[in-house]
């Protein structure tokens, strides 16, 4: 409540101000339920006898509550009202209630000294505080992660990559250009950059690839960077010692280019010449790419240049001296799709060594230029009185070499054509069996053709001479006897020459 003549706030138990002194009216008693009041007897004032406090009983299970008892009003009392049991009335109080004392004013004195103490006590904190943190306030020490801005770049392609060390400058700056400092014992003169510049430019001492991990890289392929760090920049700038340490750091090799693919034999052709089995290759490569066919970088294996025959595979290479790398690095990351090539050799002549190797159609042709050779030789040469008849086919004979020649068939095919000369000398006539011979050289099969020069089949020169009866009969060129035949045509055991008789006589 409220002092209703000074205004301070007191307690409501009381009946004077302790303040002013001013006499309080009684407080109103508390309604209590169902007790009549009764008027208090004229007895001497004591104070209400305190409801004792009773310990808190232990829960158990509740009987049904009786029904309330009136209580006195003393007990219903709060303990801390004190209630006279007779109230005068407010004017007699105020006769016999002198007025309280004014309190007395304190000193201030032990609270100024107490401030002027605790102000020089916190004045000598803040100093020894200042002392031993203001350095590190003002310099405070830097965690710096130097590898985070280590890298390596990765140019050219797979399998001749080339790699260099790299340092992130810009970003190392953006991130602690603001938070390295100078040392308070060391500032160099005359330097305009910030000390972030001033370590990498003098104490970053490098920053490295061994020199095998820069080039010929394969994606995959591990790198090792080498990072170096001064010592000295613990001393002259707030980095903390356990930053400044000097590692290998391991890159993996990635996003090398792929090579393209190129076939370095396309449109190369082989040219095979000669005779099996000596038969000679050489290569064409005005049809492969241009920087094949400028550079000659195909090779043929020297022992498979020469002794060839139909069936034979010869390989062609890619000469070593031009490996993939140097396509890579000199035709537009070109890469060879192969390095070798392999060809089957064919289209070689050979020397015919049989009469069933002449085709049919080819054999006709040879039967009949050396047939017409035979008939215009002998009317050449017939004397006057004589006559030539019946000129027909008898036989032929093939002469080949036992050791093919690379060069030439040097084979002769012999047609035999057996005739009947009349002669008719001083009234009497005479008939006689004679042959000639008409040869051909150098039959050859290519591909299944046979080649040979039917322009000029060559009669044989031979000289004969026999009697028979009255009558001398020599010639120079023909033989009397199939004898005389075999004896100058067939080729000797050390001739090197074979013949085929399969087919000798029709």
């Amino acid at each position: 409540m409220f002092c209703p003549k000074c205004g301070k706030q007191i307690p409501d138990s009381i009946r004077f101000c302790p303040e002013c002194g001013a006499p309080l009216g009684a407080p109103a008693p508390q309604a209590q339920e169902s007790v009549p009041e009764e008027p208090a007897p004229d007895l001497p004032v004591q104070e209400a006898a305190p409801v004792p406090e009773e310990p808190a009983p232990v829960e158990a299970p509740k009987p049904e509550a009786p029904a309330p008892q009136p209580q006195p009003v003393y007990q219903q009392q709060p303990v801390y009202q004190q209630q006279p049991a007779y109230q005068q009335p407010a004017y007699q109080q105020q006769a016999y209630q002198p007025a309280p004392p004014a309190p007395k004013k304190k000193s201030k004195l032990p609270l100024i000294l107490g401030l002027v103490g605790g102000g020089l006590l916190l004045l000598i904190v803040v100093v020894v505080l200042a002392v031993i943190f203001l350095p590190k306030i003002l310099f405070p020490m830097t965690e710096v992660d130097f590898e985070k801005f280590a890298g390596v770049s990765f140019s050219g392609y797979d399998t001749i990559g080339e790699a260099e060390a790299t340092y992130d400058r810009t970003g190392f700056l953006e991130e602690y250009g603001e938070k390295i400092r100078f040392n308070r014992k060391y500032k160099p003169d005359n330097y305009d950059g910030t000390p972030a510049e001033y370590l990498l430019d003098n104490y970053f001492l490098n920053g490295y690839l061994d020199y095998s991990d820069t080039y010929d890289l394969t994606n995959g392929d591990n790198v090792n960077y080498h990072l170096d760090l001064s010592p000295g920049i613990t001393e002259y700038f707030n980095v903390k010692e356990e930053s400044v340490v000097s590692k290998t750091i391991p890159f993996k090799v990635e996003g090398l280019k792929a090579g393209i693919p190129f076939d370095p034999f396309e449109g190369l052709r082989l040219v095979f010449e000669g005779m099996e089995p000596y038969g000679r290759a050489d290569l064409d490569t005005s049809d492969c790419i241009d920087f094949i066919r400028d550079e000659y970088m195909l090779e043929l294996d020297p022992e498979m240049r020469e002794n060839l025959s139909n069936g034979d595979v010869v390989t062609v290479t890619l000469s070593s001296w031009y490996d993939n790398a140097y396509f890579l690095r000199n035709y537009d990351g070109r890469i060879p799709s192969r390095t070798s090539a392999e060809f089957t050799v064919e289209g070689l002549s050979r020397a015919v060594t049989s009469l069933t190797e002449i085709p049919e159609a080819d054999d006709q042709s040879i039967r009949d230029a050396t047939y017409s050779t035979a008939k215009n030789w002998l009317e050449k040469n017939l004397k006057t009185n004589q006559s030539i008849s019946d000129l027909t086919d008898y036989g032929r004979i093939l002469v080949y070499p036992s050791e093919p020649d690379g060069y030439s068939a040097n084979n002769t095919l012999y047609e035999i054509f057996r005739y009947k000369l009349t002669a008719t000398s001083s009234g009497v006539t005479g008939e006689f069996t004679l042959f000639i011979v008409v040869k051909v050289t150098d039959l050859t099969l290519k591909d299944g053709a046979l080649s040979v020069d039917l322009s000029s089949p060559t009669v044989v020169k031979h000289s004969f001479s026999f009697k028979e009866g009255a009558w001398t009969v020599n010639g120079g060129y023909g033989y009397h006897t199939i004898e005389e035949i075999h004896g100058h045509l067939l080729p000797s055991a050390d001739s090197g020459k074979s013949y085929d008789e399969s087919v000798f006589a029709f």
